[in-house]
């Protein structure tokens, strides 16, 4: 209940106007400072193995699961979560405290808040077969923290919500290694915290909501193992970023990048070179992706979500 209160009131105030300054012992959450990553290599025959023999460790008592999970190809999806207890209280007619039964958001919700900040929630497997009858991993682990800033708009927490959720994570991937007799190839670290999340809140103060959304969902997307389509996210925020800037600054928009590129030097806003690179550079290659002729790969991905970022950052200083 502590925890819940507490969630609860820090969202209050983060929705509060005073959104950019925290609280005294608190700080603003980066989401990539909430990821863990790490790779190991599972002698197996199968992903659908490895699935299997996860779900029957993580999972010793099978009449009341702790985790769900999903495998698909060479993707493996694991929940944290009490399916059995959901169902159950979904099932009851009507709740003594409330009016009408619960919708599967809420109770998913409440979940998040009734769950230490720092346990892994969610984690992410992508499986390559090696040449020595074994499988590759690169796994993510989210906390639950990281489902309280991106999901229930937390805007601030403290030092030490953050840095147990990064040992929690880096120790259960330890763990999912051990439960598979994994051989450790790269050890659990937490992603690499860059400016993105400053350009995303940059962009809330701006009005440009629904483009921060694109960008927070591209990380997600990449993250966990939808690299084309948080691609293809980073291509619709760029596109929107300068469509909104071009129109702001009394420009007409002529609803294509590169011709609304093109706007822009001839209104001395962009060097020429600087537009050649964003309408031959960066929107060719997003766009090769959005139409299904390139294939990234997550360490791709997370590069190009990085220019995305560093691009709708420049034009915000140079249009804003």
């Amino acid at each position: 209940m502590f925890v819940l209160l507490l969630v609860l009131g820090a969202y209050s105030y983060g929705r509060s106007g005073r959104k950019q300054v925290p609280r005294e012992g608190y700080r603003l959450p980066r989401l990539r400072e909430l990821v863990v990553t790490a790779k190991f290599s599972v002698v197996a025959t199968s992903v659908v193995e490895v699935h299997r023999k996860l779900m029957q460790t993580l999972n010793p008592h099978a009449e009341l699961p702790f985790w769900t999970g999903t495998v698909q190809g060479n993707f493996i999806e694991l929940h944290y979560g009490r399916p059995q207890e959901v169902e159950e209280w979904i099932k009851q007619p009507l709740l003594k405290w409330h009016w009408r039964k619960p919708s599967p958001l809420n109770l998913y919700y409440r979940t998040l808040l009734e769950s230490r900040s720092g346990i892994p929630m969610n984690v992410t497997m992508i499986g390559s077969y090696s040449s020595q009858g074994a499988i590759d991993f690169d796994v993510t682990v989210l906390p639950n923290l990281y489902y309280w800033v991106y999901q229930l708009k937390l805007l601030e927490c403290t030092s030490q919500q953050i840095e147990e959720a990064q040992h929690e994570c880096c120790s259960f991937a330890d763990q999912l290694r051990g439960m598979l007799g994994g051989a450790e190839l790269q050890a659990p670290q937490v992603s690499a915290v860059g400016p993105a999340t400053d350009v995303r809140r940059k962009l809330t103060r701006y009005g440009l909501d629904s483009q921060a959304d694109l960008l927070t969902q591209a990380e997600m997307k990449i993250m966990g193992g939808q690299v084309e389509d948080g691609v293809k996210n980073c291509r619709s925020a760029v596109e929107q970023v300068t469509e909104k800037l071009i129109i702001r600054n009394g420009l007409h928009s002529t609803n294509t990048f590169a011709n609304n590129i093109t706007s822009l030097e001839s209104n001395k806003y962009l060097d020429p070179r600087i537009g050649e690179f964003l309408r031959r550079g960066l929107y060719a290659f997003l766009s090769s992706v959005a139409h299904d002729k390139y294939a990234p790969t997550p360490r791709v991905a997370e590069y190009v979500l990085a220019v995305t970022e560093e691009t709708v950052a420049f034009l915000l200083d140079r249009l804003s």
